[in-house]
């Protein structure tokens, strides 16, 4: 999958707390976009291009999916 990720990710729109309704569906569409590389992108790929004020909450269903899989390869390498 070729898909810039640079314009889905929002630059930040100065608001505390996560900032409004469209930060959160730049959100929504990059989460989108992670399920949409099956792999190849990884939530912790994205996250340097948000403001540290982004609520973890946001992608959390993504964060925990890639906690899981880390899990798996620890527990395949230690087999």
């Amino acid at each position: 999958v070729q898909r810039p990720t640079q314009p889905l990710v929002s630059q930040g729109s100065g608001e505390p707390e996560g900032g409004g309704a469209a930060e959160r569906s730049n959100i929504r569409a990059v989460v989108a976009f992670l399920k949409e590389t099956e792999g190849l992108l990884k939530v912790e790929d994205v996250l340097p291009f948000f403001p540290d004020f982004v609520l973890i909450d946001d992608f959390k269903d993504a964060i925990c999916n890639s906690l899981e899989e880390y899990n798996r390869q620890i527990e395949d390498l230690k087999a």
